[in-house]
């Protein structure tokens, strides 16, 4: 699955609203990488008693939204990688930043 942390997708928006030109009538808004459900449990620091394998409902392969385009219109690379996310998020909710 492709993830994306709201500080970054709020990045992104705006990277393509004040950008002077893009070359592409569309680009895609994600995390620009897979993050399995494991990967993501061990970023919130549980230990999730998942299966092995893939739901027979899953898509094949690891679907996630190509950012290249983004990149190349307004230079925007996610910030937060699942891990990170969690600890900013997580830091946010200690400094008492509401929900």
């Amino acid at each position: 699955m492709d993830l994306i942390y709201a500080p970054d997708c709020g990045r992104a928006i705006a990277a393509v609203h004040t950008a002077g030109h893009l070359a592409h009538p569309i680009d895609n808004v994600g995390g620009g990488a897979a993050v399995t459900n494991r990967e993501f449990a061990a970023a919130l620091g549980v230990d999730v008693p998942l299966r092995p394998g893939r739901s027979a409902r899953a898509v094949p392969g690891d679907p996630f939204l190509d950012v290249t385009r983004l990149h190349a219109d307004t230079a925007y690379r996610p910030a937060f990688d699942p891990p990170g996310a969690v600890a900013d998020h997580v830091g946010r909710l200690r400094a008492g930043h509401p929900l």
